[in-house]
C-alpha cells in the first residue's frame, strides 16, 4: 500500500477494493447529501435575518442548489451510483464546493463581515461522501483555492482577515484530511486482511477438494489389485493345505493378513474422502439393537482375541428397536472395538446398549492403557493419534475414530469418551431414537 495515496500496489487488490465501494459509498453519499441539504435549508431560513439585503439573490441560489441536491439523492438510488460511485461522489463534492464559493461571491463585505462558515463545513461534507483520501484532499485544496480567488479578486478582502480565514479553514481541512486518512488506511488494512483470508480459504477449499478427489481415485485404483492379491493368497493357502508338508502356508497367511490390513486402511481413506465431499448417504431403517450387537460379535471377537482379550456383549437393557443406518452403526462400533483391541492386552472389552430418554446409548469399554486429558483432546482429529509414540508402538493412521465421529454426527448423534491413564477407556455413542 502506497503511504501517501493509500492505493494498493497490487492492481487486482485495488480493483477489488474499488468493487467493495459499490455496497457502501452510495449510502454514505446519500447521508452526506441529506446532511448538506438540511444545512442549506437552515441557512436559507437564516439569510433573511442575517443578510436581508441579499435575501432574493440567496433564495434563488439556494433553491437551485436544493433542487440539484435532491436530484443527486435520487441518483444514489440508481445502479449508476454504485457502478460509478467515485465519479458520482466527486460530482456531488464539486456541486457542494460551487455552492459554498457561490455564496461567498454573492454577499457583500460590509463592516468587514465575510461569510465563510460553509467553507469550514465543506471538508466534512467531502469526508462523508465516501471519496478516497486523495480525492477528498483534492476537493479541499480546490475549495481553498476557489475561496481565495473569489475574496481576493471580487471582494478585495483585507489581508489580515484573509490570513485569519485561511488559517481557520486550512486548520479544519487538515483535521478532516487526517481523519479521512486514518479511516481509509484502517479500511484498506482490514480489507486486505479479509481479501487475503478469503483467497487462502478458497485455496484451502480447492486443495481439500483435490485431496478428496485424489484419495477417492487412488483408493479405487489400489483396492482392485489388493483384492486380487488377497484372493490369490487365499487360493494358494487352500492349495498349500492340500499338499501335506508344505511350508508355504504360514508365509501365504502373512501375505493375506498384510493385504487385508492395507485394504482396511485404504477403505478408511476412501470413507473419509466421501465424508469430506459430503457424498455419504444414510439408509435409515428399523434396527434391532440386540440383534445388531450379536452380528457384530462375529467380527469383533477375532479382533479382541488378537491381543489375548475377552469380549463381552451386554444387551440386557437394549431397546426393542430404533431408526438408524444399521451398516454405519456397525462400522462405528467395529472401529471402536478395533481401537480398544489395539490398546488392550490380556484384558476385557465390553460392548453394551441401553435406552436413554431420547437416545440409544452404545458403549465400548476396555481395560487398556487409557489416555490423559491432553490426549483425549486431539483423539478425533484426522490423521492424528493421541500421542506420536502410538503410531510407532501400535500402528494405524488415526482415521478410524475421526471417521466414526463424522458418521455419528451425520446420523444426528454424538460420541464421547472417558479415559484415565492405566485405567482404560469408555466410548459412548448416543444416537437419536
Amino acid at each position: 500500500m502506497r503511504p501517501w495515496t493509500l492505493w494498493f500496489q497490487d492492481a487486482e487488490l485495488e480493483s477489488a477494493y474499488h468493487e467493495s465501494h459499490k455496497s457502501w459509498v452510495p449510502k454514505n453519499m446519500r447521508i452526506a447529501l441529506i446532511f448538506a441539504l438540511v444545512m442549506v435549508l437552515a441557512f436559507m431560513l437564516l439569510d433573511s435575518a442575517v443578510m436581508p439585503e441579499h435575501r432574493d439573490q440567496l433564495l434563488s441560489f439556494r433553491f437551485f442548489t436544493i433542487l440539484v441536491f435532491v436530484i443527486l439523492i435520487g441518483l444514489t438510488l440508481h445502479p449508476f451510483a454504485s457502478e460509478h460511485n467515485q465519479k458520482t461522489a466527486w460530482i456531488a463534492g464539486l456541486i457542494g464546493l460551487s455552492h459554498v464559493v457561490g455564496v461567498v461571491a454573492l454577499i457583500s463585505l460590509e463592516n468587514g463581515y465575510n461569510y465563510y462558515v460553509g467553507v469550514v463545513i465543506a471538508p466534512a461534507f467531502f469526508n462523508l461522501l465516501g471519496l478516497r483520501f486523495v480525492q477528498t484532499v483534492s476537493l479541499t485544496l480546490i475549495l481553498i483555492l476557489a475561496y481565495n480567488v473569489v475574496v481576493i479578486l471580487i471582494k478585495h478582502i483585507p489581508s489580515v482577515m484573509l490570513l485569519n480565514n485561511n488559517l481557520f479553514v486550512i486548520g479544519v481541512g487538515v483535521v478532516t484530511a487526517a481523519v479521512r486518512y486514518t479511516m481509509e488506511r484502517q479500511q484498506r488494512l482490514v480489507f486486505a486482511q479479509s481479501h487475503m483470508m478469503k483467497e487462502l480459504k478458497e485455496k484451502a477449499d480447492a486443495a481439500n477438494i483435490a485431496k478428496s478427489r485424489f484419495f477417492n481415485n487412488m483408493s479405487h485404483e489400489l483396492r482392485t489389485p489388493l483384492n486380487a492379491i488377497i484372493g490369490y493368497s487365499e487360493m494358494l493357502m487352500e492349495d498349500a493345505e492340500h499338499r501335506k508338508g508344505s511350508s508355504q502356508h504360514n508365509d501365504l497367511g502373512a501375505i493375506e493378513q498384510a493385504g487385508r490390513h492395507l485394504l482396511s486402511l485404504i477403505n478408511d481413506v476412501l470413507d473419509l474422502a466421501k465424508l469430506d465431499a459430503g457424498k455419504v448417504e444414510l439408509h435409515v431403517e428399523t434396527v434391532y439393537p440386540a440383534d445388531l450387537l450379536e452380528r457384530i460379535r462375529t467380527t469383533a471377537a477375532p479382533l479382541a482375541r488378537k491381543n489375548g482379550n475377552r469380549l463381552k456383549i451386554d444387551t440386557s437393557s437394549a431397546p426393542e428397536e430404533m431408526k438408524a443406518d444399521a451398516m454405519r452403526v456397525e462400522q462405528v462400533l467395529i472401529n471402536l472395538v478395533s481401537n480398544a483391541s489395539k490398546f488392550t492386552s490380556d484384558g476385557l472389552i465390553s460392548i453394551s446398549v441401553a435406552q436413554a430418554e431420547d437416545a440409544v446409548l452404545f458403549s465400548v469399554s476396555d481395560t487398556g492403557i487409557g489416555m490423559s486429558p491432553r490426549q483425549v483432546e486431539h483423539l478425533f482429529d484426522e490423521y492424528q493419534q493421541a500421542d506420536s509414540s502410538i503410531a510407532r508402538d501400535y500402528g494405524g493412521t488415526g482415521l478410524g475414530l475421526a471417521i466414526s465421529k463424522q458418521l455419528v454426527e451425520l446420523m444426528g448423534g454424538k460420541i464421547t469418551v472417558e479415559s484415565r491413564p492405566g485405567q482404560g477407556s469408555v466410548f459412548t455413542v448416543a444416537l437419536p431414537n
